[in-house]
Parts: structure tokens; C-alpha cells; sequence
């Protein structure tokens, strides 16, 4: 993604200021941007621009432009380049969150994903898995999203009587996948809700644990074994799903 990037805001400082304001610019750098965001995310091409880049941890590529302006602004101020490139990154995200308060779209990864500072710096930076993508965007094997891309004669459940499979259904009020959630059920001592997956997926907060080292080894392993259980129970629920999804698919055709 590095070189992708290096050529997309090649002489961004020059022309960044001028060039971002125009918001056909700035569309038309996201779109550039977008591919390469699905493709590391691994997450369907019909997630929008904004959850592709987020689940990439990637800032758009118009505030990436400014970023490096402000750097190279900054390079003669008595104090090193890499604490001006941090500070210029936390202003960046910064506004970014705030694009990302204010969006109307990927509804369902912003419910996720709430606080992006958090999860560009928390999250475990492993690749995406793949079933993982589908449970933080909706866009999957659901007979919602099934539905509405016109591969579903409707978007009712095909394991319970619900009217309407979502990602929410699915993961956390099918019946069908009860089992599948027993472990993190277990973990978290009651039924998972979809308000558990914000701090579930970047762990604890850094700033409020504890200064005792032994106290805050045993909150982060607490917190990794959540984490891993919550992966472990996405890919149990969309790999079977996806079975079911293929064996209905071939009997239509």
C-alpha cells in the first residue's frame, strides 16, 4: 500500500492545500484509494469507501495529502521529524473522526468501529480474516445483503422464522448459531450484544489500566482470550453460513 500511496500524493505538499479543496478532488483521490483499501481490508467490493478505508486503517487519502503538507511545513521547527509526523497523524485522525461522526454511510462499522483512534492503535494488527470483514460491515453471506444485491428472493432468515437476516441477526439472535456463541457467552457471563464489539476488538483502553504490571498482564490476556473467542465464533457462524449459502445456491441452479 506504501507505493500505491507514494504515487497518489507524489508532490502532495505542493498541491495539497489548492487541490483537497474541490470536493471532486477529494472523490476522486478516495476512489483511487478505495481499490486498494477493499483489496487489504478483504472485504466485499460493495463496502462503501468510507468502511473499507477504516477497517484498513487507512486515513483518506485528501487528509493523507494534507498531513504531509503540515509536515513539511513544520521540518524547520526545533524538534525531530518523527514527532512532528506523530502529531501531524493525530491531527489526521482526529479529523477523520469527525468525518466519521458524520457520515451516512457503513451504518453497521461505525456501530463497530466508534472510535477510530482506538482502533488504528489498539487493534491487533494481524491481516483481516475474511469472515471478519463480512461481521464488521454486514455486506456477507445475510439474506438482507443477499436480498437488496438481488441474489435472495427475500431477506427473511433461512435458519428461525425472522423476516430480515442481518449481520445483527445473525451473530447475535439467530438461534440456529446458538451454540457457536456458548464460548463468548461464557466470557462475557450473559448474552453477547452488538455494544460488546467496540471494546471487545481493540481490548481495554491503555490509558485506564492499572500502573501494577502483574494486574495489567492479567487485563490484557483477559482481553486477548475475549478477542480470540469473538474471532473463533465469527468464523464458526459465517463458514457454516456460507456452506448453507452454496448448497442453496447450486440446488437453484
Amino acid at each position: 500500500m506504501s507505493v500505491a500511496h507514494s504515487k497518489l500524493l507524489y508532490a502532495s505538499p505542493v498541491w495539497a492545500l489548492a487541490g483537497v479543496r474541490a470536493a471532486r478532488n477529494r472523490v476522486a483521490l478516495s476512489q483511487a484509494q478505495r481499490g486498494a483499501a477493499i483489496r487489504v481490508a478483504r472485504c466485499y467490493r460493495t463496502v462503501s469507501d468510507m468502511a473499507a478505508l477504516v477497517l484498513a486503517r487507512m486515513p483518506p487519502a485528501h487528509l493523507l495529502a494534507d498531513e504531509r503538507r503540515r509536515i513539511e511545513e513544520r521540518k524547520r521547527e526545533p524538534t525531530t521529524v518523527a514527532v512532528i509526523r506523530r502529531q501531524e497523524r493525530e491531527a489526521t485522525l482526529r479529523e477523520l473522526q469527525v468525518i466519521w461522526d458524520h457520515t451516512t454511510k457503513a451504518a453497521w462499522t461505525r456501530r463497530m468501529i466508534p472510535d477510530i483512534r482506538r482502533w488504528v492503535y489498539q487493534s491487533n494488527h494481524e491481516a483481516m480474516a475474511f469472515h471478519m470483514a463480512q461481521a464488521l460491515t454486514g455486506h456477507g453471506c445475510f439474506q438482507h445483503y443477499l436480498w437488496k444485491r438481488r441474489r435472495a428472493d427475500d431477506p427473511r432468515c433461512m435458519h428461525c422464522d425472522e423476516p430480515d437476516d442481518t449481520v445483527e441477526h445473525t451473530l447475535f439472535n439467530c438461534p440456529f448459531w446458538a451454540e457457536d456463541r456458548r464460548e463468548m457467552e461464557q466470557c462475557v457471563g450473559r448474552p453477547l450484544q452488538p455494544n460488546d464489539v467496540p471494546d471487545i476488538i481493540p481490548g481495554p483502553e491503555k490509558e485506564l489500566l492499572p500502573d501494577d504490571a502483574s494486574r495489567r498482564r492479567r487485563i490484557e490476556a483477559m482481553a486477548e482470550g475475549l478477542r480470540l473467542a469473538f474471532g473463533r465464533m465469527v468464523e464458526a457462524i459465517l463458514g457454516r453460513k456460507e456452506d448453507a449459502e452454496r448448497v442453496r445456491q447450486a440446488r437453484l441452479f
